[in-house]
């Protein structure tokens, strides 16, 4: 028997998913390739959620704050049961922020900075490149910039 709380929830997994077959289009069977776009073509969007938990605590105490208070978990749950209904089966590699009262579509990222090694990176290497001054400082929302201390 399930529970009230495990009947609510939505039929949906949130996971990892992949499959390859390490041939060419032109060698792979039918069942192959069905396979393959069986896994592939589910639908994938991001979500950065903002809410109070273990994680955020650290803004309620100690040397670093923030400008807004976070809100309960709770006040996150609407959008994940909507990206998992048939509503929002048109949304598809989108980049969203929700804290509840506020959501945002984010442009997908593109470099800021590109550095080539044709010879390969060494440890070193990464440190020379990836210098305070290539970085970006505070994120442009509001939570990002709201961070004081």
């Amino acid at each position: 028997m399930r529970s009230e709380s495990e009947a609510a929830r939505p039929p949906r997994v949130v996971n990892n998913a992949g499959v390859t077959r390490d041939r060419s289009l032109t060698r792979m069977s039918a069942m192959d390739w069905d396979e393959v776009i069986a896994v592939h073509l589910i639908r994938v969007n991001a979500l950065a959620p903002v809410a109070r938990t273990d994680m955020t605590a650290v803004f309620d105490r100690g040397d670093v704050s923030h400008e807004l208070a976070f809100p309960p978990p709770e006040s996150v749950a609407p959008i994940v049961v909507h990206l998992a209904s048939d509503a929002a089966r048109h949304l598809h590699g989108q980049i969203l922020a929700f804290d509840g009262t506020q959501l945002s579509v984010w442009s997908h990222p593109e470099p800021t900075s590109t550095w080539a090694r044709p010879d390969g990176w060494t440890h070193d290497a990464f440190g020379d490149a990836l210098t305070t001054d290539v970085m970006q400082y505070p994120h442009p929302d509001r939570w990002g910039a709201g961070i004081r201390g």
